[in-house]
């Protein structure tokens, strides 16, 4: 009974672990399909810091954790516009994914990034306290020898950048 309860424990700390798993993609694979690495550490190689905007609020306000989406009104991004149903009624088709503007948003604390993987491919990050030392090294226009972020349905949170 020991031997199958240990065993269960191990296979179940495995899931817990390849659940979380940091794996190293190419830019152009995570802009092909970002969802697949949802839950997932993720890291890019030689991306570069296209603006770096520090946090508005560091005392005071809400304390939004990381994957709340803040506004979800934003144009652009992936956004449908509204279509109008046969009934001659509106829906509202608006569904922003893990491209929309739901990344860009400024959480309180966090200093706000975008970064470029390459052509017509920028991505938002958002920078917490603990990892801003490692931001503040890199000038913007500068190219890091790696990002290493937290993917979530609607956050990116910068995990480690190495220059």
């Amino acid at each position: 009974m020991k031997k199958l309860s240990l065993l269960a424990l191990i296979i179940f700390s495995g899931n817990i672990l390849s659940a979380q798993s940091s794996v190293v993609v190419t830019a152009e694979a995570f802009k092909a399909n970002p969802t697949q690495y949802v839950g997932k550490i993720v890291t890019i190689q030689n991306v570069k810091l296209i603006s770096n905007k520090p946090p508005t609020s560091t005392v005071g306000g809400p304390n939004i954790p990381p994957g709340k989406v803040l506004n979800t009104n934003t144009t652009g991004g992936t956004s449908r516009p509204s279509s109008t149903t046969s009934s001659g009624g509106t829906t509202n088709a608006s569904s922003l994914d893990i491209n929309g503007n739901a990344f860009c948003n400024e959480v309180p604390n966090f200093s706000l990034t975008k970064w470029s993987l390459g052509p017509n491919n920028e991505i938002c990050v958002q920078v917490s306290s603990t990892v801003k030392p490692q931001l503040d090294q890199v000038a913007v226009g500068a190219t890091v020898k790696s990002l290493t972020f937290r993917c979530n349905e609607t956050i990116y949170s910068a995990t480690k950048i190495e220059k």
